[in-house]
């Protein structure tokens, strides 16, 4: 759902109990709940990714407030600009 940012999908999942992790957060972009997690460089790289990919600006600018790597490569090698 969070790879779709499909909201009404994970809707339904965290209805049904699924437990949210810092990229499923930041790829639906619940800023408040990605707020709430820790990280090194890379994996809030890799969170920056997802959000950039799905267009959540807000979260995006939390993560690289936060000190994530804004170079982090995920699929194909592609970064949060492309």
């Amino acid at each position: 759902a969070a790879t779709m940012n499909s909201q009404a999908a994970a809707q339904v999942l965290l209805d049904r109990g699924a437990e949210v992790n810092l990229y499923s957060a930041a790829g639906l972009g619940m800023a408040d709940r990605v707020a709430g997690f820790d990280g090194d460089p890379s994996v809030l790289g890799r969170a920056l990714y997802i959000t950039c990919r799905n267009g959540h600006i807000e979260v995006a600018e939390g993560l690289l407030a936060r000190g994530a790597d804004i170079n982090h490569r995920g699929f194909f090698g592609a970064t949060g600009l492309h």
